[in-house]
């Protein structure tokens, strides 16, 4: 399911593969990225890939990541909850709200990361990747060794998450200045490595959308034109932001054939999903499993919807259909 998507995302589009009711623009051709002669690969943290590696792809992961600049003070009827470490036992109840709980909000232990990862190669899986960014500590060396130690193809996504996770100083760089860290991360490596990003993003967003994460938009737009890189964004999960969103990057000149959108499975509403598709985006349905601020029953509601929207309007998933 998630193959051809993060296939169209990460590498140079080609015609005929279009999964929207609109012919797609000519993406702008990928001369930065391409700087070293790799005009048709694509950037894992181990180096360049032809798009036909990646095989089956999990198409956004956190093999590592810290969430607890959103941790929440839980009411008191759950303030045992804050720092209990999750259990089968405690599941339903952390579920409920995850943010009420530090320990569900990170993962820092290399070792659990690759052994998890290596339970997806184990079932036929290729490649993952990861869109950790500034915000949710991001560790693309252990990105590397994990790549190494599993054999998995990990593409690594570079720039800023929300607003609210980033310390003041990030929050007052300009679209140039913005502009120029996305490409030196894609280019020459990340966060003062040599681990070279191979698209950017997830760029967060909350709702509203904040003055940072405007900009951000803006620069990786521009980024974009001058790389063919694609974007990955993070919209608030369960606003209506993503019309918007496109709008930024539109503005800003971006390809929006090469932008694709997470979460957008936590709407579980096709009317919406088809207004997004019809700007020439990606969706990436990639929370299943997370339902946990919806009465929806998965089985009887969510997956029927989503795959009948899939059906209708993406020819990616004829086989799933």
């Amino acid at each position: 399911m998630h193959f051809e998507c993060i296939a169209y995302a990460v590498s140079p589009p080609r015609r005929g593969r279009n999964p929207t009711f609109r012919t797609l623009r000519s993406a702008p051709p990928p001369a930065a990225i391409v700087a070293g002669g790799m005009p048709d690969q694509i950037m894992t943290v181990l180096g360049p890939i032809a798009p036909e590696e990646l095989g089956t792809t999990l198409s956004h992961e956190h093999l590592l990541f810290d969430l607890r600049a959103l941790w929440e003070v839980p009411p008191p009827e759950r303030a045992h909850l804050a720092d209990a470490d999750p259990t089968l036992e405690n599941r339903a109840e952390i579920v409920r709200d995850l943010y009420h709980s530090r320990p569900t909000l990170v993962l820092d232990d290399p070792t659990v990361a690759a052994e998890e990862a290596s339970r997806f190669t184990a079932v036929g899986g290729s490649s993952i990747v990861d869109v950790t960014t500034i915000g949710l500590a991001p560790q693309p060396e252990v990105l590397r060794a994990i790549a190494t130690a599993t054999g998995l193809h990990v593409v690594a996504g570079a720039g800023y998450y929300r607003a609210k996770t980033l310390p003041p100083e990030a929050l007052d760089k300009s679209v140039d200045v913005l502009a120029d860290e996305l490409q030196g991360w894609l280019l020459e490596g990340m966060y003062g490595t040599t681990v070279r990003a191979g698209l950017l993003g997830e760029l967060g967003t909350a709702s509203p959308i904040r003055p940072f994460e405007e900009r951000q938009l803006r620069a990786a737009a521009r980024v974009q034109r001058a790389t063919g890189a694609a974007i990955n964004v993070h919209p608030d999960l369960w606003s209506h932001e993503h019309l918007r969103i496109l709008d930024i990057l539109e503005e800003a000149g971006a390809d929006l054939s090469r932008v694709a959108l997470s979460h957008c499975d936590q709407l579980v509403e096709p009317a919406w999903h088809a207004r997004i598709a019809e700007r020439g985006v990606m969706l990436d349905f990639d929370t299943f499993g997370l339902i946990v601020s919806q009465s929806i029953d998965c089985s009887g509601q969510l997956i029927p919807r989503l795959g009948d929207f899939l059906c209708r309007h993406c020819r990616w998933y004829w086989r799933w259909c």
